[in-house]
This record gives C-alpha cells, structure tokens and sequence, in this order.
C-alpha cells in the first residue's frame, strides 16, 4: 500500500485522465465539462466543487479521498476479478478467454453505458420538475 499523499489533487486528476488515455478534449466531453474547466483544475488554477469532484471520481472509478491524496492505494488484480466472476457465473473457459482479451473496451463500453443512463436521469428529473412546476 502506497499513501498518494505525495501528489496533490491536480496532479492526481492530470495522471487518472493520462493513465486512461484521454486528452481533455475527450474527458470534456464524455463528462460535459468544460475542456478549459478541465485544463484548470489539472494545473490547479481552479478550486473544485464537490459536484465536480464526485463526477470525476465517479468517472475514474476512484474515490473522493484518492483524488484529494488521502486514501491508501490498493492495487487490485482485475485478473482476479475476472477469474470470480467467471466461476460466479459458471462461464466457459472460452468465455473467460474473451473477457481476459476484451477486458478494457467491455469497461468502456459500460462507463459509456453508465454516461447515458445519468444523462437519462437528468433529462428525466428535468422533465418531473418541470411537470411540478406546471402544475402549481
């Protein structure tokens, strides 16, 4: 276990969008974030809110107390993981073949997934508000 106390919350935010691969292009616009916003937060020339803040953690897959450098860092072994859930599931070696392989895009593709069910959410709650507001 390794304490990230050593880095401070912008450069922690600027490692988790490199480690991922992303530029601020791309995280802009899979969070909706301004990409300016962004670039300000990793060079710490912006105080971030807490709504941002759980967004981003969210995002990484990480917690409020990681980004602020004060959790201990735990190295999970995906492998293992994915081993569980194979025999949780009682999948086939070929199944667990594919998921080893396809183990990166599968988590994209269901952050992606997760992305639009919150944006449905949103767009719902927006809708229920504006039907209260309308019918006062």
């Amino acid at each position: 276990m390794e304490l990230n106390s050593n880095l401070n919350t912008s450069d922690i935010l600027k490692k988790l969008r490199i480690d991922k691969g992303l530029t601020l292009q791309e995280l802009s616009e899979q969070l909706e974030i301004h990409r300016t916003n962004l670039s300000d937060l990793e060079n710490g020339r912006r105080k971030i809110g807490l709504s941002v803040l759980t967004k981003l953690a969210d995002f990484y897959g990480v917690t409020l107390d990681y980004i602020m450098g004060r959790e201990m860092i735990h190295n999970v072994d995906d492998q293992t993981d994915i081993e569980k859930l194979v025999t949780e599931n009682n999948f086939s070696a070929e199944d667990e073949k594919f998921l080893k392989q396809n183990q990166e895009q599968l988590i994209h593709i269901l952050k992606e997934k997760q992305s639009e069910i919150d944006k449905l959410k949103k767009e719902n709650q927006e809708l229920k508000d504006q039907l209260e507001a309308s019918g006062d």
